[in-house]
């Protein structure tokens, strides 16, 4: 039966899930899927109860229900500083349908997208079904730092869009605002889009600010914006999100977004528009305090196992350098040999690069862990490795 499955269809299940099979085997820690284990606040949990109660039950709009369209057009303004109107938003289920509406509207077959790589493993999938031709332009230890004349050297003809994530998942990155304008500029002068997806924009550290390009009145008809409240609110199974795109191509997204999904859920829809709503600003003070308070706690626990780490500048991992502690070994072979030593586990720099680049020990050199998680499981970590 498997010569019936199309062959760009990828079905392996992600390294990272790999690993969580293993961890969870020997019943260790595992550090690795960001999948945010904090608790919600309560006013998202009583929005969408309030919602289901009130009938709240069947398919949402196209483009999303009323209530949580005004929170977030709201909150791109206040927050984001986009200038924008309603017409310019879609609510979609999570970013990573967002990403998929915008991979089955603009790409044509042979269409170059660029990364910057290390990249997120769940944007590399919708290009490849797309057919899209992936290039990527290298992130630099340890500030993560980029080539523009790499970046220019990528473009050509065929090129559709340039995608960043800032915060960027796995590295932490903050793009400055002098990064995203220097982006922006090469994406006016190919006329190319720019797509961003800032679902971190929440968790930024040590005076990192989190700029959107789309903020930039210049660049606005260049830009797609993506966002979702899987982190923000610690709801990563509700699939809430939403996209930001120009005038000229929003209404093909909503298109294309309603045959495939049929919208985020309605209810939860609502729960998130309630908690936009009502939770009080100190709400996001406190997120990014617990956040440094177990950065420093994950920080403490590698240190305790000899694992150099790049320090973080947003989002909620920490990246270890393995080359020193594991010497010619490929990150995945590290992994598998901190999961078999003292069950923790962590996400191999593999799930984050090119196939073609998973064998270059020079890309795959590094473990991504996450501090998304209760202290105790950090603690627990630190005692296990404590014994590498």
């Amino acid at each position: 039966m498997t010569d019936r499955v199309r062959r760009d269809i990828s079905y392996d299940p992600a390294l990272m899930r790999q690993v969580t099979v293993k961890v969870n085997a020997l019943e260790g820690v595992n550090l690795g899927q960001g999948l945010c284990l904090l608790d919600p606040p309560d006013a998202v949990l009583e929005g969408a109860r309030k919602a289901i109660s009130d009938g709240f039950n069947v398919c949402p709009p196209m483009d999303g229900v009323a209530p949580l369209r005004e929170q977030v057009l709201k909150r791109v303004q206040d927050f984001n500083k986009i200038n924008c109107d309603a017409g310019n938003l879609l609510i979609t289920a999570g970013a990573t349908a967002a990403f998929e509406t915008i991979c089955q509207t603009l790409i044509n077959p042979g269409d170059e997208v660029i990364l910057f790589s290390p990249l997120y493993p769940f944007h590399l999938n919708p290009l490849q079904r797309s057919r899209a031709k992936i290039k990527t332009v290298d992130l630099m230890p340890p500030k993560w730092s980029f080539d523009l004349e790499q970046l220019e050297k990528q473009i050509t003809p065929a090129t559709k869009f340039v995608l960043l994530n800032s915060p960027h998942n796995p590295t932490g990155k903050v793009f400055t605002k002098e990064e995203l304008i220097s982006i922006g500029k090469l994406c006016l002068k190919h006329d190319i889009l720019c797509v961003t997806d800032e679902v971190y924009e929440c968790m930024t550290y040590d005076g990192y600010e989190p700029v959107s390009l789309a903020s930039f009145p210049e660049f606005k008809n260049n830009c797609i914006m993506m966002g979702s409240f899987s982190k923000t609110f610690a709801i990563t199974g509700w699939r809430v999100g939403y996209m930001l795109a120009p005038d000229s191509i929003v209404d093909a997204f909503k298109s294309v977004s309603d045959f495939v999904y049929l919208g985020s859920p309605t209810p939860l829809q609502h729960g998130v528009a309630y908690a936009l709503e009502n939770v009080p600003a100190s709400y996001y003070s406190e997120l990014n305090k617990t956040y440094l308070k177990k950065r420093s706690l994950l920080a403490n626990a590698l240190e305790a196992g000899g694992l150099p780490y790049f320090q973080t500048q947003g989002a909620y991992y920490l990246v270890v350098d393995t080359r020193e502690r594991f010497p010619g070994k490929s990150s995945l072979q590290a992994v598998t040999e901190l999961v078999e030593k003292v069950g923790v586990g962590a996400v191999p720099a593999e799930d984050f690069l090119l196939p073609e680049h998973r064998s270059d020990l020079s890309k795959a050199n590094f473990l991504r862990f996450s501090f998304a998680v209760p202290d105790s499981m950090i603690e627990a970590a630190a005692e296990r490795l404590k014994q590498l």
